[in-house]
Order: structure tokens, then sequence, then C-alpha cells
């Protein structure tokens, strides 16, 4: 019989890209958690997303986290933006252990993102921006347009360069990944109610 995180990774599905069950299958991992323990932790996940950042593990606070900057709207001059973010250890922390610091973050995400582009009438293609955050009240912040360079794929190349290695990238570019993401959620579903029916991984 596989070992029961081995198990859950095959019934996630090997090339899932989906940032929360990636992370929900790292916590997992990271903690042994037991077969019957599975379906529990994944609800806590979700049940969490008010619940305050020192109550959960770091994993968790980073799936939360996520959950709050999809919520985060563009602006109705921006509906081409493209945006990754980058949070540093320090900055994690910073943010897990004081709620000001997280709201500074999210309040800075959400400015760049209704600033008024005024290049959006006049048939402008959209922007890149990387925002970087530490433990500062600091922001690093990059924003070009997504003809930089001369052409969308210079421009693309450099985002794609500036922003490897991000926490979050925008919904404009995971959108490619949405099918995968649904099949692994489809297998996810299938899991728990097995776990429903006996509360153990099955054999696979």
């Amino acid at each position: 019989m596989q070992n029961p995180t081995v198990q859950l990774k095959n019934a996630l599905g090997a090339g899932t890209s989906s940032t929360m069950l990636q992370n929900l299958y790292s916590t997992m991992a990271d903690n042994n958690i037991s077969a019957m323990s599975y379906k529990a932790t994944f609800k806590s996940v979700q049940m969490q997303q008010t619940a305050f950042g020192t109550s959960m593990s770091m994993t968790e606070y980073q799936v939360y986290i996520s959950a709050k900057i999809d919520d985060i709207p563009f602006g109705a001059t921006r509906p081409f933006d493209e945006q990754a973010i980058k949070i540093s250890d320090a900055g994690w922390l910073k943010m897990k252990n004081d709620p000001a610091h997280e709201q500074f973050v999210l309040n800075a995400i959400a400015r760049s993102r209704q600033m008024i582009d005024e290049m959006f009438n006049r048939g402008g293609v959209g922007n890149y921006s990387i925002l970087s955050f530490d433990d500062t009240q600091n922001v690093g912040s990059n924003m070009f347009s997504k003809m930089f360079g001369g052409s969308l794929e210079s421009a693309r190349s450099t985002f794609e360069y500036e922003s490897w290695n991000a926490f979050w990238i925008s919904r404009a570019q995971r959108a490619e990944q949405a099918e995968a993401i649904e099949d692994a959620q489809d297998n996810l579903d299938a899991l728990l109610e097995m776990l429903d029916a006996d509360n153990k991984l099955p054999t696979v």
C-alpha cells in the first residue's frame, strides 16, 4: 500500500498548477497529517479566511492572502493589465503577526490597480506591473506598457523575467491554467467524497 501522502498527490493530479491545492498538499505532507485529518485540514484552510493570521501555519496564511489578493479588482481603465507580487520572507512574517502591515500591503495593491491609465482611451494595450514588499513601509514598484521594448513579445519577456519567483501573478496570465486547476479540484472533490465514506485514503 502506498504512503498516504503519495496517494494524496496522485489523487490531486501530479500536473496541477493550483497554488491552493499544492499548498494544501505541502501543508499535509510537511506535518505528516494522518489520513483521517485530510478533510478537516482542507476545510480549516477555507474557514480560516476570516481568522487572523497568527492562528494559521505560514502555508495556510499564504493561501488566505492569495484569496484576498484575488478579490482586489483592477480599475475600469486597466482591463488588460497583468501584475506580479513578490513578498520577502521577512515581509511574510511581518504580515502574519501584524494585521496593520497586512492591511498596508493589501491597500498598496488596491491602489496600484485603481490608478487611472491615461492611455486606455487612446487605444492602450495595457501594462505589466511588479510590486515587491518586505517588512517595511517601502513598496518596490515597476510598471511598463505591454509594448515596452517595441513589441508585445519584448514586453512579455521582460515581465516574465521580472516576475520570476513571484508569490502571486494576475489572473490574465493564470487563465491559461484554469482547465488544469478545475481538473485538480474535481479530483479533490472525489477524494473528499471517499473520505466521507470510510475516513481513509483509497489505495491507488
